[in-house]
């Protein structure tokens, strides 16, 4: 059973769609690296690219902050923040990789590890009636992901980029296997509650 949502266009969750709207010229302005866009040269585009990747990771901390400040904290924004988190950051990844800019090995575990949260956090959602937010270490782990994608964007020197590549790698299995642990512990609290346990599936 999937809980009801509540109220879905509030400042915060308009916040976190915008974020995904942000990925789009982001990917572009990625691509045409190297190549003058729309008139704006190499240099240019880099700034813009990076004045843009900053802009989406504001919207990332304001949209929870607001999302309190306003008491609209509902199960969308719960579910809409990882999720904009995740579009985005595969969305600008992949984009990278195709420029040659991140390794296929690292954006691909970040996909499989996303996709596997969000599958597990469906199906836990259903068996306990409630939407779960967002863990602190998944954010520590969104957030190395964005500091790794805005050092590439820039240019950083190979070596250090590598030494954030590793550190993100470690937060983002470190946050899935506590994910993993929370989802083994609500579905035995669930199955032994009746309350929850008899909830259809």
């Amino acid at each position: 059973m999937i809980p009801s949502l509540g109220k879905f266009w509030t400042i915060a969750n308009c916040l976190s769609l915008l974020r995904v709207a942000l990925a789009v010229p982001i990917t572009l302005l990625i691509l045409n690296n190297g190549t003058e866009w729309w008139a704006i040269d190499i240099t240019e585009s880099r700034r813009w690219t990076v004045g843009l990747i900053l802009l989406a990771a504001m919207t990332d901390w304001f949209d929870g902050h607001i999302a309190r400040w306003s008491s609209t904290v509902s199960n969308w924004g719960k579910a809409l923040d990882p999720l904009c988190d995740k579009a985005a950051v595969i969305l600008i990844s992949v984009a990278l990789v195709i420029n040659g800019d991140l390794p296929w090995w690292f954006v691909g575990l970040v996909a499989v590890r996303d996709i596997l949260i969000v599958i597990g956090s469906y199906f836990l959602t259903r068996r306990i009636n409630e939407v779960k937010m967002s863990m602190l270490a998944g954010k520590l782990a969104v957030s190395g992901m964005a500091l790794t994608i805005l050092f590439a964007v820039a240019g950083m020197d190979e070596p250090i980029l590598r030494v954030f590549i590793w550190i993100t790698v470690a937060l983002m299995l470190y946050s899935y296997l506590l994910y993993v642990l929370r989802y083994i512990r609500l579905v035995r609290a669930a199955a032994e509650s009746p309350q929850v346990a008899d909830l259809p599936a």
